[in-house]
Formats: structure tokens, C-alpha cells, sequence
């Protein structure tokens, strides 16, 4: 794990730059749609992946190391302890599933403005899959990495639909 101080200049370099709520809302719709699509077959993984890669790079989430890191940086933006648990609570599950499919994960905070100008973030896992998984296998995993969290994000649900 890095260092607070260290995270503390990326949380001001990452909030000093957040994109506006309504371009992270068009990015995170892109991404559901992806994922639905996925996982009925309509694309397959290499366009997921495309598609997933475009996202992060407009996106330009805060890339954190281990679960650790993000709890220490919702500790620094000083979100609710009780809300910051549930929060960390939801993607270890989502880490948990992705892991025990053989994934590998990263963790992320996309940081963002709203039309106050006040700032937001979204936490996330990314799971990245064996690019030599059968596609079939791939879209299982996917659904169970999804579906993990005893309660599902909006956008988890919208995923699954």
C-alpha cells in the first residue's frame, strides 16, 4: 500500500481534474450497455474489452492498489464511515468472486463534478479474464462477479438485465 501522503497528492491531482457527473453518467451507461450486451451474446470479449478500455482512459479513474488504499481514501474525502463500509463491503464481494474465477483485479475511484460543482466518485473492481477463457465461460463469470454483492448497485442490476 502506498503511503497517505502519497495518496493524498493523487486525490488532489484526480479531484482537481474530475469530469463533469453527466460525461462519467455516459461512460458508466456505455459500460452497462457493454456488459449487457456481452452477456447475451450480441458482442463478444475483445469488443467488451475495447469498449471497457475506452471507458477507463476517458474516464481516468484513480487506480488503487488493494482495497486498503480505497478505504483510506474514503477515509480522506471523509465520506460516512457507515456508508464508506457498505460501499467497501460491496466491491470486496465483486474482488471475492473475480478472484476465485482466476481474474485479475484492480480497484478504481472515478472521481467526478456535478452541476453544483460539488465532487463525487464512483468505486469500482475491474476484472480482467484469461484472454484464452471460452467466451461461454467468460459471460458465466462475468454474471457471477456481477451478482456477488448480496445487494446489487443500479448498475449491477441494469447489467444483469
Amino acid at each position: 500500500m502506498r503511503k497517505k501522503e502519497e495518496l493524498i497528492e493523487l486525490l488532489a491531482l484526480f479531484l482537481e481534474n474530475a469530469p463533469s457527473i453527466i460525461e462519467i453518467h455516459k461512460m458508466e451507461k456505455k459500460g452497462t450497455k457493454a456488459k449487457k450486451d456481452f452477456l447475451k451474446g450480441e458482442i463478444d470479449s475483445n469488443k467488451l474489452e475495447e469498449i471497457m478500455g475506452e471507458i477507463i482512459k476517458a474516464s481516468n479513474p484513480m487506480v488503487l492498489q488493494d482495497l486498503n488504499e480505497m478505504k483510506v481514501c474514503l477515509e480522506l474525502l471523509k465520506y460516512p464511515v457507515d456508508k464508506a463500509k457498505e460501499e467497501l463491503e460491496h466491491e470486496q464481494d465483486h474482488y471475492n468472486e473475480a478472484i476465485k474465477h482466476g481474474c485479475t483485479c484492480t480497484f478504481q475511484l472515478k472521481f467526478f463534478r456535478n452541476e453544483e460543482g460539488q465532487l463525487g466518485f464512483i468505486p469500482s473492481v475491474i476484472a480482467e479474464f484469461d484472454q484464452d477463457e471460452d467466451e461461454e465461460k467468460m459471460r458465466q463469470t462475468l454474471r457471477e462477479i456481477i451478482s456477488a454483492p448480496c445487494e446489487l448497485s443500479p448498475t449491477d442490476e441494469e447489467s444483469l438485465k
